[in-house]
């Protein structure tokens, strides 16, 4: 009778064991899930900055490859902004390459808040161009 009380006693805690390293699991997954969004929102920001880190991290998200291009063509009106402001002389200087770059400068912000808060919208007047398909 002792040594079925025993069995019965070991045979409880082996099942409340595997019960709770279920429940660490499952908590460690959830954890896992908030941090790996939490990442994609960051790499999403950084694609405005850096456009192909993204593409580095993965190359085959669609989400990741949005934002790329979107700072992508972010970057490459900021180039042609600045070559124009430089080399025209006057209304290049004080008109071209200050207004533009503050353009440029509230398209990234608006982009870094998009991908932070992993929206796909374009940004105004260059997001429909697409590079990166």
């Amino acid at each position: 009778m002792e040594n079925q009380q025993n069995n019965n006693m070991e045979a409880q805690q082996n099942q409340q064991e595997q019960q709770n390293q279920q429940n660490d699991n499952m908590g460690n997954q959830q954890q896992n899930n908030g941090q790996q969004k939490e990442t994609n929102n960051l790499i999403n920001a950084v694609a405005y900055l850096i456009f192909f880190i993204p593409l580095i991290v993965d190359g085959n998200n669609e989400e990741y490859k949005f934002h790329a291009n979107q700072g992508l063509v972010l970057l490459i009106l900021g180039i042609i902004v600045s070559v124009l402001g430089s080399i025209l002389p006057i209304i290049g200087w004080f008109v071209i390459l200050p207004v533009g770059l503050i353009f440029v400068l509230v398209l990234a912000i608006i982009g870094i808040i998009n991908g932070i808060n992993r929206k796909q919208k374009e940004l105004p007047l260059i997001g429909k161009i697409k590079l990166i398909k």
